[in-house]
């Protein structure tokens, strides 16, 4: 875990690059408004699909978007997430959720998936060493490192998963 939190952090709110996928503030921006205004709003990629003055356009670090108000694209669940902790690291205002407050999101749970394979590993393998090596090697895929810092909700997916097995597993052997 202390591997792969040194691997993700560094540099995180640089690499991948601002605007890699905007996706990451999409999150970021509906949590926010769904948390401080009560009803959620984000750039759209369907802006077509909603009333006209429901659109707003405008342009944002160079980048051309369609703000929709309210907002129906994605669920919140994930979204929430990003936006509690956008809110707790200062946001102040829907445009404040920026990569540097967002990104805590996918890496802490990045974290947490780093564990899972570890303690996964260690209850299905006889050999603990299985476990270890999978929890060592994880983290120090680059495709993985990269992907746990992008503000994705696929990086629930992971942890959920494995925290479902792990559940899964305990039940059947108490049944």
């Amino acid at each position: 875990v202390v591997v792969g939190a040194a691997l993700r952090v560094h540099q995180y709110d640089l690499i991948p690059f601002h605007h890699e996928t905007a996706d990451e503030y999409q999150h970021g921006w509906e949590g926010w408004t769904l948390l401080h205004e009560g009803r959620p709003a984000a750039w759209t990629f369907y802006p077509q699909f909603y009333p006209p003055e429901n659109i707003t356009p405008f342009r944002w670090y160079g980048d051309s978007y369609y703000l929709a108000r309210p907002y129906f694209d994605h669920p919140p669940g994930f979204s929430l997430l990003v936006g509690a902790t956008c809110t707790v690291l200062g946001a102040g205002q829907m445009l404040e959720c920026t990569l540097h407050r967002m990104r805590w999101v996918p890496i802490l749970s990045g974290l947490l998936t780093i564990f899972l394979v570890g303690r996964t590993g260690w209850k299905f393998f006889p050999d603990r060493s299985a476990g270890t090596l999978a929890a060592l090697l994880y983290p120090t895929l680059p495709m993985i490192d990269m992907g746990n810092r992008l503000v994705k909700a696929e990086n629930l997916l992971a942890p959920l998963l494995l925290a479902q097995v792990s559940w899964l597993e305990g039940y059947l052997a108490n049944n």
